[in-house]
């Protein structure tokens, strides 16, 4: 069997708190194959954003082990094999959006010249629909643009890898679905493994090819779905009958044991 992308065995987060020890994450095992796109749904709480520092090697499990492409995590981040997209843009406000493209560049391909590493930014940013805004400081550019400017700089170096963490949350439901599509349309084009968090249950199934659906603190596993819709996927489908049964069934699975959603 060929290498999983990413590969979680048993894993376990339990951290130290003034209070005491806290689980955050139980029996974590997962396989996400190379070019998929994942995406993990769960209450607030549940230890979405711990996994993705755990896959990025940001967070030492407590027990269990991670592996890239079969190789043990650190090797994987020597390699320079992820990008990582945050829930604010982060971008450094002296930079203009190309420079804040090109830092990545500066850091995981220092054998480019300037020249070459501006081009390969201007490429992106181009890719992201913000041509004619390559030399705007943050300041200057919408949540959006922004947050497309981050998009930019995690793919410039052609990850193997992509981790997002609730990119969109912070973004108007109108930039937030163009915002999918964009980044649809990319990874039709690069074909990067993604792992995604999101809080939002249509967003995961729009995007997704698999959804991983955590319980309440501690994040265990409930259920692992294969989503349905071919590709490529449009606006529309949000209307569907079998998208909004899905919705639904999702949304059945994360309500706490009174019924109400965490």
């Amino acid at each position: 069997m060929a290498h999983a992308a990413i590969e979680l065995e048993h894993v376990h987060v339990t951290y130290r708190t003034r209070d005491g020890l806290v689980e955050a994450l139980r029996d974590i095992s997962l396989r996400v194959e190379p070019n998929a796109f994942l995406t993990v749904v769960g209450p607030s709480g549940c230890g979405k954003t711990t996994l993705l520092k755990i896959v990025s090697g940001v967070l030492r499990p407590s027990r269990g082990r991670i592996l890239l492409f079969g190789e043990d995590l650190s090797q994987a981040r020597l390699e320079g094999k992820f990008g990582f997209v945050f829930q604010r843009p982060l971008l450094l406000p002296w930079r203009t959006a190309m420079g804040n493209v090109a830092l990545t560049s500066e850091i995981v391909a220092k054998q480019l010249s300037r020249e070459q590493r501006l081009e390969r930014a201007r490429e992106w940013l181009g890719l992201t629909g913000l041509q004619g805004f390559e030399d705007k400081y943050p300041h200057e550019l919408s949540g959006g643009m922004q947050q497309r400017v981050a998009l930019s700089r995690a793919l410039s170096f052609h990850p193997q890898i992509l981790l997002m963490d609730e990119p969109f949350a912070a973004l108007d439901e109108i930039t937030r679905e163009a915002m999918q599509g964009e980044l649809l349309k990319i990874w039709a084009r690069i074909r990067s493994t993604i792992l995604f968090v999101t809080h939002s249950i249509a967003e995961a199934l729009l995007l997704s090819d698999r959804v991983v659906i955590l319980s309440h603190r501690p994040g265990e596993i409930l259920e692992t779905l294969d989503i349905p819709f071919e590709r490529p996927r449009a606006e529309l489908l949000r209307g569907q009958k079998e998208f909004v049964e899905l919705v639904e069934h999702v949304r059945s699975k994360l309500r706490g044991p009174e019924g109400q959603l965490g």
